[in-house]
């Protein structure tokens, strides 16, 4: 994959795999790989409980880009 594509996260990055127990010490499972010319504005793995809930046993992932010039 290395040389095809770049992952967002910088390597280590925290586990986003919790179990619905929000502990950021899971495995690192989840991806966001990019290629070609993207510039990353932002990117963030979203911890937010909903009332002390998780929806799902993965923290969310996002990615901002910006076509390069």
């Amino acid at each position: 994959i290395k040389p095809y594509f770049q992952s967002v996260f910088q390597e280590p990055f925290p586990g986003t795999h919790h179990g619905f127990t929000g502990d950021a010490n899971g495995d690192q499972i989840d991806w966001i790989l990019y290629r070609g010319t993207l510039d990353i504005k932002d990117c963030k793995i979203d911890r937010d409980a909903i009332e002390n809930f998780y929806p799902s046993d993965h923290f969310p992932l996002y990615a901002l880009f910006k076509w390069s010039t």
